[in-house]
């Protein structure tokens, strides 16, 4: 396993190469951790690759918002900002306050906060309940390329979509009527924000 929103100096339980999930369960057998040689392997293998593309992506003129999609489950784990609270069905993170704002203890916002607003109004248009910079503001990927954006006069948004949407009980996997209308509605709500922007 290898987090690639995560920078690669992040060499801690839950850094890059975690060993721990948020629910702060072991992801190895006891013994069989990956060692230093395995780490800098699955980074050369998978983790640069993938940053070496997307900042490619992110330098060329076509670009104008780096969506970073993530799903968060249904209620917040141990280790969460959230511990055990329900959640939206959609989070909209640039590294702001609960208003899009720049908060006092981050760093740049990564998109502008009228902007984070109004795709906030039209995913709820869309029936989706929706959280700002709640519990995640953004992570790496979008802070770290965001910054970059931004300078350019572009931005990045992250987007942590609920598994409740698409996934029924822990045993019965994926609900493709579900899935089959979540996809609408949020396909929908995405063509209407690039409408806007």
């Amino acid at each position: 396993m290898v987090d690639l929103n995560r920078s690669h100096l992040q060499r801690d339980s839950t850094g890059v190469v975690p060993e721990v999930d948020y629910f702060e369960r072991r992801i190895y057998k006891e013994n069989f951790e990956p060692d230093d040689e395995e780490v800098r392997r699955r980074l050369r293998r998978y983790y640069r690759p993938y940053h070496d593309r997307l900042k490619e992506a992110v330098q060329g003129t076509e670009i104008k918002v780096l969506f970073d999609c993530h799903s968060l489950s249904r209620i917040g784990p141990p280790g969460a900002p959230d511990r055990l609270q329900w959640r939206k069905d959609i989070v909209l993170g640039n590294n702001g306050d609960g208003k899009g704002e720049r908060g006092d203890s981050r760093g740049t916002i990564t998109c502008a906060p009228e902007t984070l607003l109004m795709m906030k109004e039209v995913l709820e248009e869309s029936r989706f309940s929706v959280s700002v910079n709640h519990p995640y503001a953004g992570g790496f990927i979008t802070t770290h390329y965001g910054e970059e954006l931004v300078s350019k006069g572009k931005m990045a948004v992250q987007i942590e979509i609920n598994q409740s949407l698409y996934m029924g009980n822990k045993d019965s996997g994926l609900c493709l009527d579900t899935v089959s209308d979540v996809s609408r509605r949020l396909g929908q709500a995405l063509r209407e924000i690039a409408r806007r922007l």
